[in-house]
């Protein structure tokens, strides 16, 4: 398996022990490939099933299968089985992906997925926020999020970056024992 490359102020993704991971930023900050990365190593790793969502998804083609798959290829990582719709790696670990804005509670039926990426996770509603945060329940699970904030009146934002603003503002990122938030040139 090839080294993990990732931003510097993503390093400590890999040691925190917050279970709810935040990524911020403006387009083209890494925060998707950086995640996409991690990811990765943590399905070939952990064996780790991974399910990956977003507020509005009416296709496989609106999810960021394409980045992994995309990121596979680049990275030479062989024993991936990357179909139209799920990856499979040989030994164990996968990538799933759901769409929440027509059904927010069906993700309640997504068990034993010890990750869940939500990507443009600016766009979540609340009932999708209330729904997944205790779905996703395996032993040592962590949930990601990549972001691009656009008011601090969302669902999003009230419950992820508004709490955390000043030292955001201050340190670029805040950590405490559930949070890690960074902020990525945004």
């Amino acid at each position: 398996m090839p080294s993990l490359q990732i931003p510097n102020a993503c390093k400590r993704i890999l040691t925190t022990k917050a279970r709810l991971i935040v990524l911020i930023g403006g387009r083209s900050s890494a925060k998707s490939e950086t995640l996409a990365r991690i990811l990765i190593m943590k399905a070939q790793t952990e064996q780790a099933d991974i399910l990956c969502g977003r507020e509005f998804q009416a296709s496989i083609d609106e999810s960021v299968h394409k980045l992994i798959v995309g990121l596979i290829d680049k990275l030479g990582i062989e024993g991936a089985d990357a179909r139209d719709k799920k990856i499979d790696f040989e030994g164990g670990g996968s990538f799933r992906y759901k769409g929440f804005a027509r059904n927010s509670s069906a993700v309640k039926s997504a068990q034993d997925f010890k990750y869940s990426w939500v990507e443009e996770a600016q766009d979540l509603s609340e009932d999708s926020i209330e729904d997944l945060l205790p779905t996703i329940r395996a032993k040592d699970s962590k949930l990601l999020f990549s972001a691009n904030p656009q008011s601090s009146n969302d669902p999003f934002s009230k419950r992820f970056i508004v709490p955390f603003k000043n030292s955001l503002d201050k340190l670029g990122f805040y950590e405490d024992d559930m949070h890690l938030v960074i902020m990525m040139n945004w």
